[in-house]
């Protein structure tokens, strides 16, 4: 589980098996809760988090952004990813 970020109890995941199917995006666990969320918009792909939890995950997602699209292209090349700041 390349977990690549992780704040407020939650857990910021790339799957390196989901890179060549599907869309650039993360995953996010929090407690019982698992979300998808693409990296373009930040929007939530499937899944479903509190709403809280989907403010911060927004929030930290807009300022890693890029850092997020390079770890995606890290994926497409099997190269290893880089843990990225969490919120603070």
């Amino acid at each position: 589980m390349p977990t690549i970020s992780r704040f407020y109890g939650m857990l910021v995941i790339m799957y390196y098996r989901e890179g060549f199917n599907e869309e650039p995006h993360f995953h996010v666990r929090y407690n019982e809760y698992d979300a998808k969320f693409r990296i373009e918009d930040l929007e939530i792909m499937s899944g479903k988090l509190p709403s809280h939890a989907v403010s911060l995950i927004k929030e930290w997602g807009r300022v890693h952004q890029n850092d997020l699209r390079e770890n995606w292209s890290r994926i497409l090349n099997s190269e290893p990813l880089k843990k990225i700041e969490p919120l603070v």
